[in-house]
């Protein structure tokens, strides 16, 4: 699926990850031909502990995290691309360097944790 996100035209691949917050699509930019993960993360209206967390707030809260994105550069941090909030549908889209293999988590899973299981049974 094509999909022009602000000056951003990049088709939709597949699923890579989903969290409370939102989905982590592969995507194709259009204009580079590059790889990249997209992160779709929706803003709502959230209640919690009797306080009310606004669309508004919330992008204003991770507008700080993504100038944090704009300034990291090191060979071991996903670099950051660009980004776009779409009002109509409170979506913000974060582009972002495409890593193969998966999380750390699932890294760890697949090379670190049976290596460690496999010791741990030794007397």
């Amino acid at each position: 699926m094509d999909i022009q996100t602000g000056s951003m035209q990049w088709t939709r691949g597949e699923l890579l990850g989903e969290g409370s917050f939102g989905r982590v699509y592969a995507g194709l930019n259009q204009q580079t031909g590059e790889l990249m993960a997209v992160k779709e993360l929706e803003l709502v209206t959230r209640h919690k502990a009797g306080l009310q967390s606004t669309v508004m707030q919330q992008l204003q809260e991770l507008q700080q995290e993504l100038e944090l994105y704009k300034n990291l550069q090191h060979m071991h941090v996903v670099t950051y691309i660009d980004h776009h909030f779409d009002k109509r549908r409170s979506t913000l889209y974060i582009f972002l360097e495409y890593v193969p293999g998966g999380s750390i988590a699932s890294m760890l899973d697949r090379c670190v944790r049976p290596l460690w299981l496999h010791d741990c049974g030794k007397p």
